[in-house]
């Protein structure tokens, strides 16, 4: 069932702090446009975690208390509530999941983009897929890492440039410095620079 369609595991303490809330506000004399404008919060709000349909967060709690000069007693009470009554109700399902997991996985798009990435990152990002690759696996897929030296490298045997041709992308490296950075570009525009290369 939808995590909005269904009751709240612990919506009864929501609902016991809500009426704390309320006889709270009441007692000082406040309406609930008052208390909000107060707290810096929408009217909906305030009004929410009286009817018990949405939680108390603990800086909210602690700026009302004072507000209302309740000594502390919505932080106390927020602070003993269950852990599920301390996040936003869409999220609970995600919550019951997490807990029940035997593993994690998740995107990040933070992450150095693939035209960009050297051999190293290559084989630590397949080190780390789910399902786990094997070595025979990881190796398989960082092969298209094989470096080919240019045909008109000097004597010595190193002063030159090496590539590794991807369907996706052409990386270029410094023969001498094989650990230093890459320079990455298209086919397409490595065609073009070999071609004009050629004829120069």
């Amino acid at each position: 069932m939808h995590p909005r369609k269904r009751q709240r595991k612990y919506a009864s303490t929501m609902k016991l702090v809500g009426k704390l809330l309320a006889r709270f506000r009441a007692e000082a004399g406040m309406t609930q446009v008052e208390l909000a404008l107060a707290a810096g919060v929408q009217e909906d709000t305030i009004a929410s975690i009286e009817q018990g349909r949405r939680s108390l967060v603990p800086d909210l709690a602690e700026t009302i208390d004072d507000l209302l000069d309740t000594k502390g007693a919505l932080a106390t009470a927020v602070d003993n509530m269950p852990e599920y009554d301390l996040i936003p109700l869409w999220a609970e399902h995600c919550l019951n999941m997490e807990h029940e997991a035997l593993a994690l996985s998740w995107y990040d798009n933070q992450v150095i983009p693939g035209l960009l990435q050297t051999k190293a990152y290559a084989d630590a990002v397949f080190s780390n897929e789910i399902p786990a690759y094997s070595p025979e696996e990881i190796e398989t897929q960082t092969v298209a890492y094989d470096w080919r030296k240019s045909s008109y490298s000097a004597s010595e045997g190193g002063a030159c440039v090496e590539i590794a041709a991807h369907p996706a992308a052409v990386h270029v490296r410094d023969s001498k410095d094989i650990e230093g950075p890459t320079f990455t570009v298209a086919p397409s525009a490595w065609s073009a620079f070999a071609a004009y290369a050629a004829t120069a």
